[in-house]
């Protein structure tokens, strides 16, 4: 996984594709979490098969938070991305005309 951009690394040219229902309200309330904070201090990943989103948080004792196991699992769950993010992958982009 690219710890820069929250992506996962992978040998074919795309990611296969996942369809799953996800509430808008708790994905854009789980980006601005991830965005709030500095890198990898928020968290947080959508369930592939539920599209339950889970929120994890270093300033929070891991106790506190009931978090899935495996939730590192880039086949079961994927992770919210944070806003700086993408802006430097934004950055990063360049257009040719």
């Amino acid at each position: 996984m690219d710890r820069a951009t929250g992506y996962r690394e992978s040998s074919a040219p795309f990611p296969r594709a996942v369809s799953t229902p996800v509430n808008l309200n708790a994905l854009l309330d789980a980006y601005q979490f991830v965005s709030m904070a500095g890198p990898y201090q928020n968290e947080a990943f959508i369930c592939l098969t539920s599209g339950k989103i889970y929120w994890r948080s270093e300033l929070l004792d891991e106790e506190d938070q009931e978090l899935p196991h495996d939730l590192d699992n880039e086949e079961k769950y994927i992770r919210v991305p944070e806003a700086r993010a993408r802006s430097r992958q934004a950055a990063g982009t360049r257009f040719h005309a």
